[in-house]
């Protein structure tokens, strides 16, 4: 099976969830050779055709081969351990976890070389707006969670005009959180609060420490951990601001979701279980950010739980609904015409999260 990338691929990077690798992962440019590999492992996943209609009460069968992207953030509990902890087998998933950025993960979701994509809903939105056939089933965390790190001096929102913050890059997450957020604090983007685009969650950190910027949107985790031991503080946190946001999602083809239908329900059941396993038991979470960050910052992984394992961090059940997709369409329009009339309807496939809810698999 050759690789092929859709030539939006592009385009679709400019809405990135994380405009930033960890260590150990695979750049875009990497991946432009590298997921050509993929392709054996997508060819041997391919199951026969199952109904086109997804079963009442699926049973696992025979394992399914699939290869399964994540994007390295905290988000991925429930995967690691789903993967680590025999969920996966018990539902009959056989996957292979592969790093990868989000906007490459979109692509090689629909090229077929990756079977299910684990990234931001931003992304995906914005392949879909461009015309690729990307399907939401799931949505993790319908919020933004990030920390806002200040200058010990900035006391409130209103110290922040006339300064500089910054992002990583811009129409990532953290660009469209600010872009949503300020607003409703009284301050205006590009107008009262100057944008730097600083490339990497590092330069973010090196800049707030420098005295370089005012302050800082970073994901919650190792980083804010250390920002905060540091002497700086957060202002607000994202996450408790009422904003919804489709901030971790699972994603497929709608080819391969037609195909695969009882394969998929699976899936959504194991990552419903694992989710419920996550928020349960902490050791057993921290031992998947152990994995996810390679033994880095082990003394932030305490913290780092229990912000996620809150229930309107990582939700249950992971119902995607239309309304949490609206603040990022609205940040997409002004940028992309083709946004602005985007039914994300299109894009969204609540039916195996429907059907975990009535066969009771939410309640745990």
């Amino acid at each position: 099976m050759q690789a092929k990338f859709n030539p939006w691929l592009t385009t679709v990077g400019r809405f990135s969830r994380r405009n930033f690798l960890r260590q150990g992962f695979v750049t875009a440019g990497v991946l432009g050779t590298g997921l050509v590999g993929l392709g054996t492992v997508a060819c041997r996943a391919g199951a026969p055709a199952e109904s086109t209609t997804a079963p009442a009460s699926p049973t696992a069968g025979p394992p399914v081969k699939v290869t399964v992207s994540y994007d390295g953030t905290p988000n991925d509990m429930p995967l690691f351990i789903a993967h680590d902890q025999g969920i996966f087998a018990k539902h009959g998933v056989d996957a292979t976890l592969v790093p990868i950025a989000g906007p490459t993960s979109v692509a090689a979701v629909l090229s077929g070389q990756v079977q299910v994509g684990h990234s931001g809903g931003s992304e995906v939105i914005g392949a879909a707006i461009q015309g690729g056939d990307a399907k939401i089933v799931a949505v993790q965390s319908p919020v933004f969670p990030f920390l806002f790190m200040v200058q010990p001096t900035i006391k409130t929102p209103a110290d922040l005009k006339g300064k500089t913050v910054g992002i990583s890059n811009p129409g990532g997450a953290a660009d469209t959180a600010l872009r949503i957020v300020l607003p409703k604090l009284g301050l205006q983007p590009d107008t009262d609060v100057t944008f730097i685009s600083m490339g990497s969650i590092a330069n973010q950190v090196a800049g707030l420490q420098s005295g370089a910027i005012a302050g800082t949107i970073i994901v919650d985790g190792p980083d804010t951990y250390k920002m905060q031991n540091a002497g700086f503080p957060s202002l607000f946190d994202v996450s408790k601001l009422d904003i919804s946001y489709v901030d971790a999602v699972i994603e497929l083809s709608g080819a391969f979701i037609d195909s695969h239908k009882a394969f998929v329900q699976n899936y959504v059941d194991a990552m419903i279980e694992s989710t419920l396993l996550m928020r349960g038991n902490k050791d057993v979470a921290i031992q998947a950010l152990n994995k996810i960050f390679k033994g880095n910052a082990a003394d932030s992984y305490p913290s780092t739980y229990d912000y996620y394992s809150q229930p309107n961090v990582t939700v249950v059940p992971p119902l995607p609904k239309v309304e949490d997709f609206k603040n990022t369409v609205d940040i997409l329009c002004k940028r992309e015409a083709d946004a602005c009339n985007f039914d994300a309807n299109k894009m969204i496939d609540a039916s195996f999260v429907q059907s975990a809810i009535a066969r009771g698999v939410t309640n745990g």
